[in-house]
């Protein structure tokens, strides 16, 4: 532990944040910044514990989950004789009040009990006629211990002098999502002001003050609870933040009388929203409003805006395992701060006609703003012939095209020359498609994050974002905006295979496939994020609840046809739905997940296995109406619809859940969609949920046989996503409020949202034979990117996209800083047609010159970004990135939509120098360690060991684990990775 004088707390958000370092044991400075997993959590040391919290970047921050927190009062005098230090020199009377929130067994581990104390002192005087006036008021904020080697909270304060009564209204929480297992208390004038002295405690806490009355009493032991620290950041006075529920009701047993509870603070201005003030009382809503006394910090010290969220004050000791989903969002929304059109409007062809460009300076004021900006490229990602005009070399129709290089660095700054931040934009982001034949007028919508501190020498400053290594045939538009408290909201949508081939090695696996554990690990990994154990337990642990996607849709493949009825549908109670079940159970929303199961594969050839895939959305992206167009349950099976647009594409079906895009012989392959929504609450009084329709879409395509020996087809995956593309084309004519808001039935409507994902068995590292798919998309919807393609890792010069294309170099060769492609062939780094690449050795194949910072003179590519599993050869990598998920249509263009992209670690390496982007780095700089052992065969090495103390590890025990106790439990057997997405909506 560091010493008393330093502390610190973590917080975490949805998209970055937040780690930082206070002085004093009473209060603690909040700000912060660090990177985070999909599920938006990032470990890290809060004095020996893991904080997660959130951190709001735009007007609205969605799906926080809230819990419990203990809330008391005492009123304490001040103008009596005690132990409190008043005065210069002490010399005044007065009391001091210690607060403590203490770890009811002293060894539970941090990631099971870290607590946090939240404390408002209002002092009240004396005047004539014996009545009290308000004084002062204090914020007092600590997640640290008295006593050197405890994890628990600790607050000291005074009540002096003039004072003769101080409210002080406790609020204790946890660092970690779930719940921790406390005993809050406290000491009135302790007798020795030593805080390491542990004597004198009590917890007799009041529902109210004693000023005027004698409340009932809340007793502090034994409590379990939860709650959400959010930063709000910087505000302007006449802001207000409100807290949304998607329902005004509480009928479920263990929440009856639950209302929500705001509470509003700001350390640095020593001010908080009043006792019982932000309740959910007003339908929906729990609204705080703030004014001047709220804002303006000094130099060095930014005024911040904090919200602690809760179910309300704690009544019982098993309240603590409750957890619901709610919005907070910061009003006003979409707030215009500034249009403008750029200086010089032409176009930009090349970087040789201008490298550089810096847009206007803009005075902002303090706040979270999106500075959003139109870009377009003539040449995508996969543009074919390449965008020098010369056709790559080989006789493959389906040559790479146009690669994914640098479209352009972007740096926002202050006054011109202190830099906040950069942004690499890769080609792969720019998903509208124009051309020479066919031009449009729309364009990408690129968006930068700018945060304006509320101190003097940052508000109302000149900002303005920097251009510089502009791509070949990238354009900047001639107009900007900017917006602060953006109304978005977000999605998380993942994608996983699991294992359906035995490998009869007579292993412990024997000839069980998928199951029961396999499946419900499956989805907690995929659709879960926190658990809950009974009132004095908490699951929520460094190697459980922080991996997790904790996504909002799923999709599923390779489910074997026999599991289908008895483990998705279930034909009675002797056959439940596990994996819906599990779900359903195991989520903290109010209504269940919808599913849709389809075929996927169909063999004809008793050496295939029949397979399904399954489609889930939780509560949260559910369609408002109740039906499509002919009638049947938007969540379930499209009948009619699913067979017109079927016969319409010329395409066969299946069961009427499946439209079939490759039918012969030795297989059958199928495609069947979803209707979800991206949602936000409603802030009318009775709840509910808005929001924009989202058409999702299982994918499966031809493995074929590409390995050793092996023979790929690409031809005939061409063919399928042809059919895949016509099938889309005439849902979205029978069905069109399912891809857009209007009921626009055209392929290139501004809103169409439209979602393809999982097996695509394309190959998409060397050869990217995914790029013919995207051009197809494009000419189709006007709109479409590979999420890989469209995101960095954080390597600054180095970054590189984490599609792993063309070697996984860096966008900005690193040999070459200003080097993006060959000056010889006008190819990026690392380009190799389908032709060449073959022809090089298995062994080499899928080797790299060595990046700086890996160390090495040949590495395997990016080991993280490859979702096939494997453990000898390829160190974890396995062979090809063949899962994807696409986002299709125009509705995109406007989002700038891929916040992240996440494929979990499956191998662990002692010598790694490179994080991993899932996990990263702790607050240290230590890279984090740690992986989940998927494998396909159980007579794979595990490397997964239990020397990871941190290797996330399931909750039920499959085959792979029997007899092996020492090893973290494989969560489940497949030949893939899972992977995820985290996605921006704007409203």
């Amino acid at each position: 532990m560091k010493p008393l004088a330093m502390t610190r707390v973590i917080l975490t958000s949805l998209c970055y944040w937040l780690i930082s370092a206070g002085i004093g044991y009473g209060v603690e400075k909040l700000d912060p910044e660090a990177k985070v997993n999909l599920s938006g959590q990032v470990s890290g040391t809060s004095e020996g514990g893991i904080a997660y919290e959130y951190t709001m970047t735009s007007g609205r921050l969605s799906k926080v989950p809230v819990s419990w927190v203990f809330s008391g009062m005492l009123t304490v005098g001040g103008n009596v004789a005690g132990t409190g230090c008043c005065g210069r020199r002490c010399t005044q009377t007065g009391s001091r009040l210690d607060i403590r929130a203490k770890c009811v067994n002293v060894n539970t581990a941090a990631d099971e009990c870290d607590p946090a104390l939240f404390v408002h002192k209002q002092d009240f005087h004396a005047r004539e006629g014996g009545r009290r006036q308000k004084g002062n008021e204090s914020v007092f904020f600590n997640n640290d211990s008295s006593v050197v080697g405890e994890r628990n909270a600790y607050v000291s304060l005074n009540v002096c002098g003039l004072t003769n009564t101080a409210d002080i209204r406790v609020q204790a929480y946890s660092n970690i999502r779930g719940t921790s297992l406390v005993n809050v208390e406290y000491r009135l004038n302790p007798t020795s002001i030593q805080v390491a002295n542990d004597t004198g405690w009590r917890d007799d806490f009041r529902t109210g003050t004693t000023r005027t009355s004698s409340p009932g009493i809340i007793p502090g032991r034994n409590r379990n609870v939860g709650g959400t620290l959010v930063k709000v950041g910087p505000v302007k006075a006449l802001d207000y933040l409100a807290l949304l529920s998607p329902t005004a009701s509480r009928t479920t047993a263990n929440m009856a009388a639950a209302d929500a509870r705001l509470w509003v603070f700001n350390p640095t201005k020593n001010v908080a929203s009043l006792p019982g003030s932000g309740a959910l009382t007003d339908g929906n809503q729990a609204t705080f409003y703030l004014g001047n006394g709220w804002t303006g910090g000094s130099p060095g010290q930014p005024s911040d805006v904090f919200a602690l969220l809760s179910l309300g004050e704690t009544q019982n000791s098993g309240a603590g395992n409750v957890e619901k989903f709610y919005d907070l969002v910061h009003y006003p929304l979409n707030e215009a701060v500034a249009s403008l059109g750029t200086p010089d409007a032409e176009a930009v062809p090349s970087r040789e006609a201008r490298q550089n460009y810096c847009s206007p300076k803009v005075a902002l004021p303090a706040g979270h703003h999106e500075w959003q900006f139109n870009v377009k490229t003539s040449f995508n990602v996969g543009t074919y012939p390449h965008w020098d005009g010369i056709p790559p070399p080989g006789p493959n129709p389906l040559a790479i095209g146009t690669g994914n290089d640098l479209a352009f660095r972007a740096r926002v700054l202050r006054n011109g020359g202190i830099e906040l931040s950069r942004r690499y934009v890769p080609r792969g982001a720019l998903g509208v498609g124009i051309s020479q034949w066919n031009p449009i007028t729309i364009w990408n919508t690129i968006i930068f994050d700018v945060v304006v501190p509320d101190e003097p020498g940052s508000v109302n400053q000149g900002y303005s974002v920097c251009f510089d290594n502009i791509g070949p045939h990238v354009q900047l538009g001639a107009w900007s905006m900017v917006v602060r408290n953006r109304d978005t909201a977000e999605i998380r949508v993942a994608t996983a295979n699991i294992e359906y081939e035995d490998d009869g090695d007579g292993g412990n696996e024997g000839t069980i496939l998928q199951t029961g554990a396999d499946l419900k690990n499956l989805v907690d990994y995929l659709g879960r994020s926190a658990d809950y154990g009974n009132s004095t337990s908490v699951s929520y642990k460094n190697n459980r609840g922080r991996w997790r996607f904790d996504a909002d849709i799923i999709n599923l493949n390779e489910v074997l046809h026999d599991n289908i009825y008895s483990q998705v549908y279930g034909t009675g109670a002797s056959a439940p739905r596990i994996m819906t079940d599990r779900l359903n159970a195991s989520s903290a929303f109010i209504n269940n997940w919808n599913e849709v199961v389809g075929p996927s594969r169909y063999c004809g050839s008793i050496e295939c296995l029949d397979r399904f895939g399954v489609l889930y959305a939780n509560p949260r992206t559910t369609p408002t109406g109740a039906s499509w167009a002919d009638g049947t349950p938007i969540h379930r099976y499209p009948k009619i619809t699913i067979q017109n647009a079927c016969d319409a594409a010329g395409l066969g079906r299946q069961d009427t859940h499946g439209c079939r895009t490759r039918d012969d012989v030795y297989q059958d392959d199928f495609v069947f969609p979803l209707r979800a929504k991206a949602n936000r609450i409603d802030s009318n009084s009775a709840g509910g949920y808005s929001g924009v329709p989202i058409m999702v879409f299982h994918l499966y395509l031809d493995s074929g046989g590409w390995g050793p020996g092996g023979t790929a087809t690409p031809g005939t995956r061409a063919q399928e996503y042809e059919n895949l593309t016509e099938f889309i084309v005439q849902l979205l004519l029978r069905d069109p409020f399912g891809f857009n808001s209007t009921g626009n039935v055209s392929t290139w409507a501004f809103d169409n949202r439209i979602i393809i994902l999982g097996d695509s068995n394309l190959l998409n590292v060397q050869n990217a034979e995914e790029n013919a798919f995207l051009r197809l998309l494009r000419r189709r919807f006007g709109y479409a990117i590979d999420v890989a393609q469209a995101v960095t890792d954080r390597n600054d010069d180095y970054a590189r996209t984490l599609d792993g294309h063309y070697s996984g170099l860096p966008l900005m060769s690193w040999l070459d800083p200003g080097q993006m492609y060959d000056a010889s062939t006008g190819k990026p780094p690392g380009y190799s047609n389908y032709s060449d690449w073959v022809d090089i050795p298995w062994a080499s194949r899928f080797r790299l010159p060595g990046p700086a910072d890996l160390g090495m003179t040949t590495a395997w590519h990016p080991w993280w970004t490859k979702s096939e599993t494997g453990y000898k050869e390829s160190q974890g990598a396995g062979e090809d990135r063949l899962d994807a998920i696409f986002l299709v249509g125009l509705g995109w263009a406007k989002d700038d939509p891929v916040r992240q992209y996440a494929i979990p670690p499956t191998a662990e390496l002692d010598d790694m120098k490179e994080e991993h982007p899932m996990v990263g780095r702790n607050p240290d700089g230590t890279i984090e360690e740690g992986a989940i052992d998927i494998r396909r065969y159980c007579s794979f090495i595990d490397r997964v060991t239990g020397s990871k103390p941190n290797s996330y590890r399931p909750e039920f025990s499959t085959p792979c684990d029997s007899g092996k106790p020492e090893s973290n439990w494989t969560a489940w057997r497949s030949d893939h990775k899972p992977i995820g997405t985290r996605l921006r909506i704007r409203y």
